[in-house]
């Protein structure tokens, strides 16, 4: 395995890459968000991360693959295991077979249920390659139901108050799942126009929603809260709904400096990644020999081999390993 001086993973002796942001020969695509997107020439990833990533790229071909489903390809069987991070984010097992070593590529990576039901799992494995975006102990999300108890409380008070509720949340993802939130609580939802065509994807792969939303139509409807991308609420179109006041959906509000740094009203810790106890968690049922962790600070592989594991950071400039 080899990181040269880009993002993404190479697996030299099958001549795959993991996650690049160049295009390839044939690259393994985890999820559909855009830092992990490339417009291969053959791409490797589930059927739902295909239709998603179509959004946002040009898919030229693609190999769909099933969760469970196995590949083989020049002695190894791929395997793809659910994520939990956004609809159709994949795991990747790899089984070398000369050496029967197992190799686990988690992507981004959330565990516990999922609304959609693709919920994660730790995967026993020899060698594992984690994301560990929130590797710190300072990361520890609360339950999330009580998060989603305090948006809608938010939201209730937001329209007490005669202003427009808007929730920043990624348009993939985060999005459908705050949807999915305020949809059951029972508010009336607009959804801005690029969260609404990734939620019409997932409603053509099957996921449902607990009532109808609308996509917004750039004016201002009285007892309505509004659903938008972070980067959406610096648009000019944004002054319709005012007066308005925003939450930012996000693991980094863990951090009460976070609202001011974002420049919200509010910000609430709800995460699509692993926090600091899942990660130890799943290092500790996979029970690996090594670890690589990628992203993030370096305090959780540190931490790792305090407690005896094998454990070290990968960054851009990294030789190859094996």
């Amino acid at each position: 395995m080899q990181t040269p001086i880009e993002p993404g993973i190479f697996l030299r002796t099958l001549d795959l890459w993991l996650d690049s942001r160049r295009v390839k020969p044939v690259g393994f695509i985890s999820h559909a968000h855009s830092d992990h997107l490339a417009s291969h020439h053959q791409v490797l990833a589930t059927a739902e991360t295909i239709a998603l990533a179509a959004q946002r790229m040009k898919v030229k071909a693609a190999l769909p693959l099933a969760y469970g489903e196995p590949h083989e390809r020049d002695g190894c069987t791929l395997t793809l295991a659910p994520a939990g991070h956004c609809l159709g984010a994949a795991q990747v097992i790899i089984d070398v077979h000369d050496t029967e070593e197992r190799i686990v590529y988690t992507g981004d990576l959330h565990l516990g249920n999922d609304i959609f039901g693709q919920p994660a799992a730790p995967i026993p494995c020899d060698t594992l390659i984690i994301d560990a975006t929130f590797g710190h102990p300072s990361y520890e999300f609360p339950p999330r139901a009580g998060v989603a108890a305090r948006l809608c409380e938010w939201a209730h008070g937001v329209l007490r108050n005669g202003e427009a509720p808007v929730v920043l949340a990624y348009s993939l993802g985060k999005g459908q799942e705050a949807l999915h939130i305020l949809l059951d609580a029972g508010f009336d939802v607009q959804v801005h126009a690029s969260t609404y065509a990734m939620t019409g994807v997932y409603c053509d792969l099957g996921a449902e929603f607990p009532g109808r939303f609308s996509r917004w139509d750039g004016r201002r409807k009285e007892g309505t809260v509004y659903l938008v991308p972070p980067h959406a609420r610096r648009y000019p179109e944004m002054a319709a709904l005012a007066p308005y006041r925003t939450v930012l959906l996000s693991g980094w509000a863990t951090d009460p400096s976070c609202k001011y740094r974002m420049r919200v009203d509010e910000a609430l810790p709800l995460s699509d990644h692993c926090d600091w106890g899942q990660l130890n968690d799943y290092v500790r049922r996979a029970r690996p020999q090594r670890v690589f962790t990628m992203f993030g600070p370096h305090q959780f592989s540190a931490h790792l081999r305090d407690t005896g594991v094998n454990a070290w950071p990968l960054d851009a400039r990294q030789p190859a390993l094996f």
